[in-house]
């Protein structure tokens, strides 16, 4: 079964790595509070500056401002848009009168008091302006400045002394003469402040009028004061042993019964690290918060939430002495007690009564009264299973997926997620859960998320909330919409073949949406992999009016995609992405590269951004489509303790799915996969001799000598293939016969498929190493490969130039094996050491030479 994404075509031109640099992007995209106004940046990929664009959303009228550097929209006296352009000017546009002023020689900027005062440095000025009076203050002299929250008490830094002045008054006293000062914090009041000289803590009271060193030594920086003054939270450094003797053997010593490698433990000792602490102001009593192997996770102005672990937290699968335990502590006395709640990811409650996080299994939230030090299990009612059947990456628990998203008013209830639908939760533990969603997105397969952020916001009982769908199935996103006091399904507003947001993982969209603070109106970014991200106004989530129209592929021969659908390894069902080129003629037979790393089928409507292939790794889909390349994407599915097979099953499968296809070219099929993808693209070419050219980029090839070896930081690689991505679940010694077979290395003498590598020497995920063994091997043995290593890059391809030149490199190898043009030189001759920088060998080779 096909679902197929369309779009119309005339003769367009072809992409290339010349017009990359200058795809336009929206970004930074705002409504002001009343609806009226919308603001976006249309930037471009690995450029530092943008276009500013403030439109209405009522009539066609619009600013366009370019060379913008950061920009953002406020409300004081109706809404304001600041920015900073590439002149070092500060920008301050009023939408209630049309008028944009321009302050030279800024830098930057700070807002404060609910963003009605801006302050920012001017050459040698600091200027203090309320957005809403227009009254404004400038010292001179000025180096660096503190202003309280409320925006009245300014500590300001100039060469020679440190300033307190209240802005309200006009009073001024000097705090301290000589050396700048570091960490400059003060309390809400501004009756307080503190600040470092070196690593000395000095306390400035108003009521006293003078400085004092209140902890001489071992300081290593301030973090605030508590919000009622009576305690002020600071770290301490780390007490560092006196270094070797110079006459001293330089041994290192492992022990079996070390809690952290030595190769770990040398690691941190380049970092000394700090501990959390906290000084009693009344009577100068210092409690350390943080002991040796702790780490504060949470701390409010009263407790501290503690995790204790005294090794590497990825061996907790066979190591018991590093499962972490929990600690509750009073930052008043020190006290402490155990807990069962882990709060790594924790909610504090809007009304400030409970903590909500998971407890140290997974699979069940604990609400904590902070008033009462009482915890209370808050999931145990809901019956939802672990994941789901399709979760396939082994961990000795499987957690239930529950996340903590919004308080209602009065901290009365938390909305909490599951993998599909939300429920309601009473942090009390009086009430049943209720199921807001009625379990509607579970039965449809429908993930379910806010719409809005409500972070610092709560939620009223009677308010009707928007729901970002998704649809697991057909990959279709859209709009419910549910209201909190009401039983029943959520109400279907619209659903359709874009892309808001992909619940669950949001860094794949930038928004899915949000409401004008003193309207009911909405602004929703929305792509296709046809249409690129534009702006959208609506007031109901039925009828959307678009008020951008940034649309660059439209110029070239760009893509589409189709969802496939087909039975796979174990008859069970698999989809995977086709792409095609919108020219694309089925009575033409096209070559197809196979891109994957796990499952991406979700992705069917996500705008692929033309970029060059090695930034951040992947292969530059639209670049290769647009070139006439067919890319096909399968969901790879795995079984325990055997990543390679079950990569190659799934890939096996898809070909030969897509072989029955007339227009699929089954001679000139290829393969390309980045670090993961990387591996299984190794496993794959040495079991078959189907593929006619295959790219692999930063992967693995031998199990066993990558399973022994250590990450950058010190660690063993050893979870990542027990509990982690390769899914192992057996050591090398338990399982010694299933990690040969898993290892490329192992049957790189199958291999006939063209390989080019890519692998860096400064790859801090897959050790170079892999490379080098895969590559000796084959050359060792004769079979056609190739490697490139980039010096100043590491896991993917990071600087322009190395990107440009490997899309350029990967490009005339497939063309070549794929296409049949004429090998580049680099291919039949090779680039000497000594021509490094000098020779590229880009050229083709017309000579006839094979590869």
């Amino acid at each position: 079964m096909l679902l197929y994404v369309n779009s119309c075509f005339c003769q367009k031109k072809t992409l290339d790595t010349g017009i990359l640099n200058n795809w336009p992007l929206i970004k930074r995209v705002a409504l002001s509070g009343d609806g009226k106004y919308i603001m976006y940046t249309i930037r471009y990929q690995l450029k530092g500056s943008g276009t500013l664009v403030i439109r209405s959303t009522h009539t066609n009228q619009q600013t366009t401002l370019p060379g913008i550097l950061s920009s953002e929209m406020i409300e004081a006296n109706g809404t304001i848009v600041l920015f900073l352009n590439k002149s070092d000017s500060l920008g301050i546009v009023s939408l209630v009168d049309s008028t944009t002023e321009y302050v030279p020689y800024v830098k930057a900027y700070r807002l404060f008091k609910q963003k009605q005062i801006i302050a920012y440095l001017s050459e040698k000025d600091l200027v203090i302006r309320n957005l809403l009076t227009g009254k404004q203050h400038v010292f001179t002299g000025a180096v660096t400045y503190e202003l309280s929250d409320d925006g009245n008490i300014l500590l300001l830094q100039r060469a020679e002394n440190l300033e307190r002045i209240d802005l309200l008054t006009g009073n001024k006293a000097i705090i301290y003469n000589g050396v700048k000062p570091g960490n400059l914090v003060q309390d809400p009041c501004g009756t307080q402040i503190a600040f470092t000289i070196g690593d000395t803590l000095w306390y400035y009271q108003t009521e006293t009028g003078k400085a004092v060193a209140l902890i001489n030594g071992q300081v290593d920086g301030i973090s605030a004061f508590s919000k009622d003054g009576s305690k002020l939270f600071f770290s301490l450094k780390e007490n560092i042993p006196q270094g070797p003797r110079p006459d001293a053997v330089k041994v290192d010593v492992w022990s079996y019964k070390d809690p952290r490698l030595q190769s770990q433990q040398l690691v941190e000792e380049l970092w000394p690290r700090s501990f959390a602490a906290v000084i009693r102001l009344k009577d100068h009593q210092i409690i350390r918060l943080e002991q040796e192997d702790e780490v504060v996770l949470i701390r409010t102005d009263d407790i501290a939430w503690i995790s204790h672990s005294k090794g590497n937290i990825e061996e907790d699968h066979w190591n018991s002495s590093v499962k972490p335990s929990y600690y509750i502590m009073s930052v008043n006395n020190g006290e402490r007690k155990p807990t069962n709640i882990r709060m790594s990811v924790f909610s504090e409650s809007t009304g400030g009564k409970y903590l909500v996080d998971m407890d140290t299994t997974g699979n069940d939230l604990y609400s904590y009264e902070l008033a009462t030090g009482e915890s209370r299990n808050i999931t145990a009612a809901i019956s939802v299973p672990l994941i789901d059947s399709t979760f396939d990456l082994y961990m000795d628990q499987r957690p239930r997926g529950f996340e903590v998203v919004a308080w209602l008013e009065n901290d009365a209830a938390v909305l909490v997620y599951d993998q599909y639908d939300i429920w309601r939760l009473d942090p009390s533990g009086k009430l049943h859960p209720v199921n807001l969603t009625n379990g509607y997105g579970r039965r449809h397969n429908i993930i379910l998320r806010l719409a809005d952020n409500y972070t610092g916001k709560t939620i009223a009982l009677n308010e009707e909330l928007i729901l970002m769908a998704f649809n697991r199935q057909t990959k279709e996103s859209g709009f419910y919409k549910k209201k909190v006091s009401q039983r029943g399904d959520p109400v279907r507003l619209t659903m359709g073949p874009y892309y808001y947001d992909l619940p669950g993982n949001n860094f794949l969209c930038e928004l899915s949406s949000i409401k004008a603070r003193n309207s009911a109106i909405y602004l929703v970014k929305r792509e296709s992999a046809t249409e690129s991200s534009n702006c959208f106004l609506t007031i109901d989530f039925k009828t959307f009016t678009p008020l951008s129209n940034i649309y660059p592929e439209k110029a070239y021969n760009w893509l589409n995609v189709e969802l496939l659908n087909w039975v796979g390894p174990d008859n069970r069902p698999v989809q995977g992405l086709l792409y095609k080129p919108e020219n694309f003629d089925a009575a033409k037979q096209y070559p197809v590269i196979f891109h994957f790393y796990e499952r991406m089928s979700d992705e069917l409507n996500k705008y692929r951004v033309p970029s060059f292939t090695g930034v951040y790794g992947p292969l530059n889909i639209p670049l290769a489509v647009s070139q006439g390349y067919l890319v096909f994407i399968p969901d790879i599915y795995y079984k325990t303790g055997s990543p390679g097979p079950s990569a190659f099953d799934a890939v096996m499968s898809a070909a030969g799915y897509l072989s029955k296809f007339p227009w699929v070219d089954t001679t000139r099929m290829g393969l390309q996969g980045h670090s993961w993808g990387g591996y299984e693209t190794n496993y794959i070419i040495t079991h078959t001799h189907l593929f006619a050219a295959a790219m692999s980029s930063a992967g693995p090839s031998d199990l066993i000598s990558d399973y022994g070896d250590l990450f950058q930081s010190g660690q063993s690689r050893q979870p990542l293939y027990e509990v982690r991505q390769f899914r192992m679940k057996a050591t090398l010694w338990d399982q010694p016969t299933s990690y040969i077979s898993n290892s490329p290395i192992f049957d790189i003498n199958n291999v006939t498929t063209p390989l080019l590598i890519m692998h860096n020497k400064k790859d801090s995920n897959v050790p170079f190493s892999q490379g080098i063994e895969l590559f000796t091997a084959l050359r060792r043995l004769g079979k056609k490969a190739w490697m490139l290593q980039y010096d100043d890059d590491g896991h993917g391809i990071f600087f322009l130039k190395d990107a440009t030149d490997y899309t350029i490199r990967l490009t005339q190898f497939f063309n070549h094996y794929l296409k049949g043009a004429p090998p580049a030189r680099w291919m039949t001759k090779g680039i000497p050491a000594s021509k490094k920088g000098i020779d590229t060998g880009l050229e083709p080779d017309t000579s006839g030479a094979i590869p």
